[in-house]
């Protein structure tokens, strides 16, 4: 009976080690599904997401279509009031003579280098050089950028008056860097 208990209970063993070994095989085969279906959840819910990324694109380039040129217009007005003037002070003074009426007081102010104190003292060249930087801040004032050399620039706050075509300046305050 001992060679057959031996038998007997030696079988088992193996038996044992093999339903072990398959019960760790199962482990990792159910560990392997939740992870690959995590990996699933996620590539699905990016999905969904790219998804609704494409369709907002879609509708914001389908409200320019429809939009046409009204966007193009708005830049261009903003543009040009971004110097202070509205459309009527505009459209009054094309009237008047001034074909481009931001530029025209621009380029006069650019010729007044009097009203830059001490411009005779200063060694240079004496002006307002900057016209990009020039504000007309409204039909009455203007702030402009002005230099003399390398040592002496800084701003100035103009006063100007319309007679016609005809520009008057005055100066009503200056700052030195």
């Amino acid at each position: 009976m001992r060679a057959g208990g031996r038998a007997a209970s030696g079988s088992w063993v193996p038996a044992l080690m093999f339903a072990v070994a398959m019960l760790g095989l199962a482990v990792a085969l159910v560990a392997a599904l939740a992870g690959w279906r995590g990996e699933r959840r996620k590539t699905e819910a990016l999905s969904r997401e790219a998804d609704s990324l494409r369709r907002g694109v879609l509708d914001l380039r389908d409200t320019v279509k429809r939009s046409g040129g009204r966007i193009l217009d708005t830049e261009r007005r903003v543009a040009t009031l971004r110097d202070g003037l509205d459309e009527g002070t505009i459209h009054n003074l094309k009237l008047v003579g001034f074909a481009d009426p931001v530029n025209d007081i621009k380029a006069d102010l650019a010729k007044h280098r009097e009203l830059i104190p001490r411009a005779g003292e200063i060694h240079g060249d004496v002006g307002f050089y900057l016209p990009d930087k020039i504000r007309i801040l409204n039909g009455r004032w203007v702030m402009a950028p002005w230099s003399g050399g390398e040592e002496h620039e800084g701003w100035m706050l103009l006063e100007y008056r319309l007679e016609g075509t005809r520009i008057y300046w005055k100066r009503l305050a200056i700052y030195e860097d």
